[in-house]
C-alpha cells in the first residue's frame, strides 16, 4: 500500500473493483462481495456524484487479502507485527466506542493499526488512563489506515521524534551535547487528562513537553520547539536561518490543513506542515527561520 496521495479514479484504474457509496461519504470497494477497503476524499454529502478527481485523504483496508510492503495485513497479531515493524509503543483507546490503535517504534510513516481482542480489550489499562504500552496476548489487527506522510511519526527536532521515551531524550541529550535539561513542574493538564512536564535546554535552545499517565510517571515527548539560535536541525536537515522556499520543497510530501492558516495572526509569517492538531509550524522573521515547533499547537 502506498502513502502517496491518490485521485479517485487512479485508484479505480488500479483496482478495477466494484464501487459502492456508504451513508458517511466514504467510498466502498468491493470484490465479489468482499470488501477490501472504504476510501474518503473529504466528500461531506453521502448522495452527491462521486468526484473521480478528488485526492484521496485517507484508505482504510478491512481485507485479510492486503497487506503493507513490510507484509502486514489483518488477523495478524500484535506479537506478530512487532517482529517486523518493531516494538510495540503504545496502545490507544478512543472515546469513540473504545475503539484502539496501536502504534509500533519503526512503522511506515502515515498508517494507523486498528486492534482488537476477541475477548476484551487489546491494551491492558490501568485504572481510567486510555493509553498503554502492554497488550493482551492473542490480540490482532483489525484495519489499517493509511493517510499520506505523517510528520508527527517521522518529524523530529534536534534528533528528538514525538513519542520518544526519557532514555531516548536523554540519550540524544548527551550524544549531541545539549547539556543538562532544567525540569519544570509535573502537573495534571486537564486538556489531555495527563500528567506534563517542561523540559528545558537552555544551552540547546530547546525545549520539550513530557508527558505521562500519572504525575512521576514514565514520560514520553508531547512537544518539541526550537528557538532563534539553537543549532538543531529538523529531520529533512532545516536549520533556524533556512528560508521558507526551501522548508516549503522539504516538507511537500506532507498533507497540510491550509484552512487552518486562519488561526495565525495575518503579520507572523508561518509555514504550517501537516495540522494545528498534529504538525510542524515554522516561524520565520526577516525572511529567515526563527523557531520549530513539533506537535499539537491547538488543546
Amino acid at each position: 500500500m502506498t502513502t502517496k496521495p491518490l485521485s479517485i479514479r487512479l485508484l479505480f484504474s488500479l483496482l478495477s473493483l466494484f464501487v459502492a457509496v456508504s451513508g458517511i461519504a466514504k467510498v466502498s470497494l468491493q470484490e465479489g462481495g468482499e470488501e477490501l477497503m472504504t476510501i474518503y476524499a473529504g466528500e461531506e454529502d453521502p448522495d452527491s456524484k462521486i468526484d473521480e478527481n478528488a485526492e484521496i485523504i485517507f484508505i482504510e483496508v478491512w481485507s485479510p487479502l492486503l497487506k503493507t510492503a513490510e507484509g502486514i495485513k489483518l488477523g495478524m497479531t500484535i506479537s506478530q507485527a512487532e517482529k517486523t515493524i518493531g516494538d510495540l509503543r503504545e496502545i490507544f483507546m478512543s472515546e469513540i466506542e473504545s475503539r484502539e490503535f496501536a502504534s509500533f517504534t519503526d512503522q511506515p510513516s502515515g498508517m494507523t493499526f486498528r486492534v482488537t481482542h476477541d475477548r476484551g480489550s487489546a491494551g491492558k489499562y490501568r485504572g481510567d488512563t486510555m493509553t498503554t504500552t502492554r497488550y493482551t496476548p492473542g490480540a490482532t489487527i483489525l484495519s489499517i489506515e493509511v493517510s499520506g506522510s505523517d510528520v508527527m511519526q517521522d518529524g523530529s527536532i534536534g534528533g528528538i521524534m514525538i513519542e520518544a521515551t526519557e532514555p531516548e531524550v536523554l540519550a540524544i541529550a548527551e550524544k549531541e551535547e545539549m547539556g543538562n535539561p532544567f525540569k519544570g513542574k509535573d502537573e495534571m493538564r486537564e486538556a489531555f487528562g495527563q500528567a506534563v512536564q517542561p523540559w528545558l535546554f537552555p544551552d540547546a535552545g530547546i525545549s520539550i513537553d513530557m508527558i505521562s499517565d500519572e504525575i512521576g510517571g514514565p514520560k514520553t515527548v508531547l512537544s518539541i520547539a526550537a528557538k532563534a539560535g539553537s543549532k538543531a536541525a529538523t529531520g529533512k536537515d532545516i536549520s533556524m536561518g533556512a528560508q521558507k522556499a526551501d522548508v516549503i520543497k522539504a516538507y511537500a510530501d506532507y498533507r497540510t490543513e491550509k484552512e487552518e492558516m486562519s488561526i495565525f495572526p495575518e503579520e507572523d509569517d508561518v509555514h504550517l506542515v501537516g495540522s494545528i492538531y498534529g504538525g510542524m509550524i515554522f516561524t520565520f522573521e526577516k525572511g529567515g527561520l526563527a523557531k520549530i515547533f513539533l506537535g499539537v499547537a491547538a488543546e
